[in-house]
């Protein structure tokens, strides 16, 4: 009884997880302004660059409102690459079963990232940059890579 039990937590969190990533890929609000000069012929090629950076930038504002319950999120311009340091209980709950091998813990985190996957394909569609990483760190190790993915593609998943 008690193995249901944990089984149906881990279902219910995996969800809920999941639909939290649903909810980043949630457009740029439109009250964006951008100066009279942005869209002027001589300045195209760094106009189309601070382009792609406004759309970063309104990616990452959107996914740090998104998952502030889950994670702390930080981006890294130098290396294009948002940095997702898990807190919330639940989630860490599912990275340390999925550590112990716990088949129902790494089948919640498949369904976690999997979300995940989707939001970094739709960013580098909306933003036409396919070099921006998504990165979940360990959160008891910032420097240890759990989970990394860049336009929609897996790089490393620690829990497969």
């Amino acid at each position: 009884m008690r193995k249901s039990k944990i089984m149906a937590l881990i279902m219910v969190l995996a969800s809920s997880l999941t639909l939290a990533a649903c909810k980043s890929q949630e457009k740029a609000p439109k009250n964006s302004s951008l100066p009279s000069t942005y869209f002027s012929s001589a300045n195209s090629e760094s106009s189309a660059a601070q382009k792609k950076q406004l759309a970063i930038n309104n990616f990452v504002d959107s996914l740090t409102a998104n998952y502030k319950k889950l994670f702390k999120v930080s981006y890294d311009e130098s290396s294009d690459t948002v940095k997702l340091i898990p807190h919330s209980k639940n989630l860490k709950q599912i990275i340390t079963l999925s550590k112990q091998g716990n088949s129902q813990g790494i089948d919640a985190w498949t369904n976690f990232v999997s979300g995940l996957r989707k939001t970094s394909a739709s960013v580098g569609k909306q933003t036409k940059d396919t070099k921006f990483k998504m990165n979940i760190t360990d959160p008891s190790d910032h420097s240890k890579i759990l989970y990394s993915v860049q336009n929609g593609k897996v790089l490393q998943n620690a829990y497969k």
